[in-house]
């Protein structure tokens, strides 16, 4: 009798597991656009490369892509989530959302061979492509 109750609530637990993680990988898309694809370093060595649909954050040698990191978070059962508010001829800015964490980014073309970060605060740092 304990094994069939057992297996009833084994049963149970089973049934009513989550199998929808590819529903939330969806939401997870960069399209940064053509101007800003590419590789750009600031002065002590911290910048990011762009490409068609990622965006990684290099840190000295170390070089860590948000699609990828997001979609081992969101294949673990995590929420996940990519909006691009603004992705024009001059200006790119997108957040994540992890569970209810949000990071957002802001880029700005700058003079030739430069684009400008700004972080959240309003400070900014230019960043040279290399």
């Amino acid at each position: 009798m304990k094994t069939l109750i057992l297996l009833a609530i084994l049963f149970a637990i089973l049934s009513c597991s989550s199998s929808d993680n590819n529903s939330t990988s969806s939401n997870i898309s960069f399209n940064p656009p053509s101007w800003i694809q590419g590789t750009w370093i600031g002065i002590i060595g911290i910048g990011y490369k762009f490409t068609t649909n990622n965006v990684c954050q290099i840190v000295s040698t170390n070089q860590n892509c948000f699609n990828e990191m997001l979609q081992m978070y969101s294949g673990s059962g995590g929420s996940v989530s990519v909006v691009e508010s603004i992705n024009t001829n001059t200006e790119y800015k997108f957040s994540y959302t992890v569970q209810s964490s949000t990071t957002e980014f802001y880029f700005k073309k700058g003079a030739t061979n430069n684009v400008i970060y700004i972080f959240s605060n309003g400070s900014n740092t230019p960043l040279t492509k290399q």
